[in-house]
């Protein structure tokens, strides 16, 4: 079963829907009464989708500006924004923005926010967005300074931030014990790869010998004759990696080289776990949904189709927990998890879906900025292309519920 978007569109010529947020601009949240005279010619279509009315300007290469009805308040509506994200090629909630200015990337307050995950789109929103025509080369206004945010310059749409996500427990103890473990090794993942700063002062704490058997050699060597090592007294103990990386003294690449062993056969075992049967979908069942992720027109490292092929498979505990899993395909040949959610999930004001499922590192990207990815990332599993991005789905491709989706499908 595909999902339809495009039989929900309809353009806006001359229809009554704006002519209604005009007349009703004083009840309009006031993002929606500053830019009003100045988006009104770009906002061309409209959709419902569910109980929702939405309203859109043209698609752009990187952000659609959308309004959504307020069930609260007839006649109103709020601003909401998609941009495009290029390293997870495809459409994607904006928020809000941070303090620095930023993009919000979801719920960033929530203790279960996932950075990848939280604004992700519902696959009945994607339809829509899929169905909207691209206009190069028009001049559109900058949608983002009408966002809420914490920040100073944001104050004036401050109340309007509304975004929020619920997290989904599980009544099955080993879907609970698995779910945690995903959450902590992710956790543990952007420590270790995407901090910059390690601290080496602790060794029994931080790293423990039989963990990281190679540090704790440098390490010890080092406190033996501290005097002697000028580069451990300069830092302190504390490294930043890069930093770490341009040195040329016998400590650091030491160091560097043990980091390397320790941390990567760490980061390969935990990709390597795999969940319980339960949890883990059949790939040779019929999908129950398949559908495209329309790409942009224009990627500089992507040549011909930029689309995303999802199929999705069904999981059941013995408990009634119940998952989706969105199985990811491109067009070069990588495979993923593209996201893991609840059937029971509705669609909220912002089109993402009010219910996450933070499985930690099983939902990712298979591009990532080159500054996330540090000495410790297993050696072979990145790969270089054009721009600020690294190809790092190999490593994903090493996850036992990706690997015998590509073994079954033959990818």
């Amino acid at each position: 079963m595909e999902p339809r978007g495009h039989e929900n569109l309809i353009k806006l010529d001359g229809n009554t829907i704006l002519e209604s947020v005009e007349s009703h601009l004083f009840i309009q949240p006031q993002s929606i009464q500053d830019m009003f005279v100045q988006a009104k010619p770009i906002m061309k279509y409209a959709a419902a989708i569910g109980e929702q009315t939405w309203i859109f300007s043209h698609k752009n290469n990187a952000e659609i500006l959308g309004w959504v009805s307020d069930p609260k308040t007839p006649n109103r509506f709020r601003t909401r924004v998609f941009r495009f994200s290029d390293s997870d090629n495809q459409w994607k909630s904006l928020p809000g923005l941070r303090a620095n200015g930023d993009y919000m990337k979801g719920d960033e307050n929530s203790s279960y926010q996932h950075y990848v995950q939280d604004a992700k789109l519902s696959k009945e929103m994607y339809m829509v967005i899929n169905a909207l025509p691209f206009s190069v080369g028009i001049k559109t206004p900058d949608y983002t300074k009408f966002l809420p945010g914490p920040g100073e310059s944001n104050n004036k749409y401050k109340a309007e931030f509304e975004f929020r996500n619920e997290q989904v427990d599980f009544a099955d103890p080993n879907w609970q014990i698995y779910a945690k473990w995903l959450r902590q090794m992710y956790d543990y993942y952007r420590a270790v790869i995407q901090s910059p700063k390690q601290n080496f002062n602790n060794v029994d704490s931080n790293w423990p010998v039989k963990d990281y058997p190679n540090i704790n050699r440098v390490i010890h060597n080092i406190q033996r004759n501290p005097r002697n090592d000028e580069v451990f007294q300069t830092h302190k103990g504390i490294f930043d990696l890069a930093t770490l990386s341009t040195e040329v003294g016998a400590t650091s690449q030491a160091l560097i080289k043990a980091y390397n062993a320790d941390v990567s056969k760490r980061i390969l075992a935990g990709f390597r776990q795999s969940g319980p049967r339960s949890i883990t979908p059949d790939f040779n069942k019929i999908p129950i949904n398949r559908y495209i992720k329309k790409g942009k027109i224009t990627n500089p490292w992507w040549h011909g189709n930029t689309d995303i092929n999802i199929e999705e498979y069904q999981v059941e505990s013995d408990r009634g927990d119940q998952l989706i899993y969105a199985m990811a395909r491109d067009s070069r040949g990588r495979s993923y998890i593209d996201n893991i959610y609840s059937p029971h999930a509705k669609q909220s004001s912002y089109g993402t879906l009010t219910q996450v499922v933070n499985m930690g590192f099983l939902v990712y990207k298979p591009d990532d900025y080159k500054d996330n990815i540090n000495i410790g990332f297993p050696e072979g599993y990145a790969v270089a292309q054009a721009g600020q991005y690294l190809d790092i789905s190999k490593l994903w491709a090493e996850i036992p519920v990706i690997k015998k989706y590509r073994e079954i499908k033959s990818i």
